[in-house]
């Protein structure tokens, strides 16, 4: 069955009482119509343009920063909240990953509040170089626990509250687990859930990038130390 094509006319008629995100597609999907969408009013009942995402009317649209480069060639997600310190950024350092220490506000173990690992400092560490000598430390005992999880043989026995368990399991401090430890973990799937949980914390092995064996260390000058 053939059709025929809208005059221009009617063609304005017709978008005139389109949705705007409608018409937002329609004009980056078909270039033919743009000059007749152009001459015709757009009315936003709302509008709004936040760090993250802009609303229209009732429809967002979120962006996002993804690395391409990776050595396994897939999109990888580098702006949105950091898991180091539950703070949304959306800008990237010199080596184009997450920027979570001067635009996110992160500051390194022994620093007074919040630190990169999302935990409060027990102690405060006088010297940016002992700073450092702590977050090394913790490093190597993330990627300790790490290997102990992926070793673990649970007893795959029912646990009727896992949920609180998982959380209990999760707050553990960072040190290496003990035998009463791992046994808060009934189940294989529960197991599972804590390696994910620690692998997706692996932000934080990221940040061996910030740390120079050599005299130098670039990126002192930028980070905050209160």
């Amino acid at each position: 069955m053939n059709s025929k094509p809208l005059t221009y006319d009617s063609s304005k008629t017709v978008i005139q009482y389109l949705n705007p995100n409608t018409r937002f597609l329609i004009y980056s999907r078909i270039p033919s119509i743009r000059t007749v969408e152009r001459a015709v009013p757009l009315i936003i009942d709302r509008l709004s343009i936040q760090d993250h995402k802009i609303w229209v009317n009732n429809t967002s649209y979120k962006y996002d920063i993804y690395q391409v480069d990776c050595k396994d060639n897939l999109p990888y997600l580098v702006s949105g909240v950091s898991s180091l310190n539950e703070i949304r950024t959306c800008d990237v350092d010199e080596f184009r990953i997450r920027d979570f220490i001067t635009k996110a506000g992160g500051m390194l173990p022994g620093n007074p509040g919040r630190n990169l690992f999302g935990y409060f400092s027990q102690s405060v560490i006088s010297t940016n170089e002992d700073r450092f000598q702590k977050l090394d430390e913790l490093l190597e005992m993330e990627k300790q626990q790490l290997e102990q999880l992926l070793n673990f043989q649970p007893s795959n026995n029912s646990n009727q509250d896992e949920e609180s368990e998982f959380y209990r399991f999760l707050n553990l401090p960072v040190r290496a687990y003990e035998e009463e430890d791992l046994k808060i973990l009934k189940n294989e799937e529960m197991v599972k859930k804590a390696i994910e949980d620690k692998k997706t914390g692996s932000d934080k092995w990221k940040m061996n990038l910030f740390l120079s064996r050599t005299e130098e260390i670039i990126f002192v000058r930028d980070l905050k130390f209160i």
